[in-house]
């Protein structure tokens, strides 16, 4: 059973401090130390699971090669969803019984942009101002060019959307919408649908 859903999406820095003041976000800088903490940490688990952590041979913004513990569940490299919207991902969480219970902005150092951190659990629900859900329920509006989606050794599932554009840059029919749902037996689904 999946313990905790974690949304990542990178963001301008504009973003981030705008989200910040509005919101009261907490805005953290991850040290080149941590980062690579962090890295060996999923290289680590990837191990223990018998896979290949620098599979794809990917690389972070600031240069870092990137290793990965979890099982690709929506395409890997350029195989993941295309054109897709948060935009019902809110309530559709609630309505599987997974509230957001936290939030905060990460920034790498060496990166150029911020990562904003969206945590669903079976929690208290986090308190936002108003501002703060407009602004993020602006960004979960976005279209994002590629999702991927995670399964993680510790149950939890991680959902990193890139590359985003406002909506109004698309053509109605061209854009998909990320589906939640969740089964009797305690399973979670995703879906990308029109």
């Amino acid at each position: 059973m999946v313990t905790k859903i974690l949304i990542r999406v990178r963001i301008a820095d504009s973003a981030a401090e705008e989200l910040r003041k509005v919101g009261g976000i907490a805005k953290a800088v991850l040290s080149q130390a941590k980062q690579r903490e962090i890295i060996e940490n999923h290289a680590f688990q990837a191990e223990q699971l018998g896979k290949d952590a620098f599979r794809g041979n990917r690389t972070d913004a600031a240069g870092n090669r990137q290793a990965d513990s979890g099982k690709p569940r929506t395409g890997w490299g350029p195989t993941g969803w295309t054109m897709i919207s948060f935009d019902r991902i809110m309530a559709e969480m609630k309505a599987i019984g997974f509230n957001l219970i936290g939030t905060n902005i990460i920034k790498k150092a060496g990166d150029h942009m911020s990562f904003l951190y969206l945590n669903f659990a079976d929690g208290e629900p986090v308190q936002l101002s108003k501002e703060a859900e407009v602004a993020i329920q602006a960004i979960m509006e976005r279209v994002f060019e590629f999702v991927h989606v995670f399964d993680n050794p510790d149950r939890s599932i991680t959902i990193n959307p890139s590359h985003s554009r406002t909506a109004d840059c698309y053509k109605l029919e061209e854009i998909n919408h990320m589906g939640i749902s969740m089964d009797t037996a305690g399973s979670v689904h995703f879906s990308c649908v029109k």
